[in-house]
């Protein structure tokens, strides 16, 4: 498994090799000399293989599996650290992104709040002119929003008063005061 599944370097290596030659030895002393000696009952020779073969090669490879450990711990450690500061980049990078479109649509919302204010701040001039009596003034009609469809409108309506009363000023209080007159005149 270790084998297939690491990458060739020296933890490989001290895994899959130089953790292998003590285990064989271990292995093969344990079956050569120490079970044959259980089985005949030598506990003597048993416990010497124990102390002067099987210990000793258990020690070193004991020695060899903590240096792995020490190495896989040592490149678990390196990786976190990558893996932190990778974590660090992305985080700068969507903080940035978000930053990017909150700034995006702040200027996208400026320029149509902007747009929007614009041509109706001019539509409420021209009321407010046509309010007091001046008919020159001109609507904006060059936005593509609501507001050029209601400046039309408002130029339409000013030039039907236009031609209706022919001027481009008029006093509203004289033009009601000439209704009453003309209506009084009719009946």
């Amino acid at each position: 498994y270790w084998a297939a599944s690491l990458p060739d370097d020296s933890l490989k290596r001290a895994l899959i090799t130089d953790t292998y030659e003590p285990a064989l030895r271990f292995f093969d002393a344990f079956d050569r000399d120490f079970l044959p000696a259980v089985r005949r009952g030598d506990r003597a020779r048993a416990a010497a293989v124990l102390d002067q073969q099987l210990t000793p090669i258990y020690d070193w490879h004991r020695a060899v599996v903590d240096q792995v450990l020490a190495a896989a711990r040592a490149r678990s450690a390196a990786r976190e650290l990558e893996a932190a500061a990778e974590v660090r980049q992305h985080s700068a990078i969507v903080l940035a992104s978000a930053a990017l479109a909150a700034m995006i649509l702040l200027g996208v919302s400026r320029a149509l709040v902007h747009g929007m204010l614009r041509p109706l701040s001019g539509t409420v001039e021209v009321l407010e002119a046509v309010a007091a009596g001046d008919l020159s003034r001109r609507a904006a009609t060059t936005s593509v929003t609501e507001a050029r469809r209601m400046g039309e409108a408002l130029e339409r309506a000013l030039q039907g008063m236009r031609e209706a009363l022919g001027a481009d000023h008029v006093e509203w209080t004289a033009v009601g005061a000439q209704r009453a007159e003309i209506t009084r005149s009719r009946q």
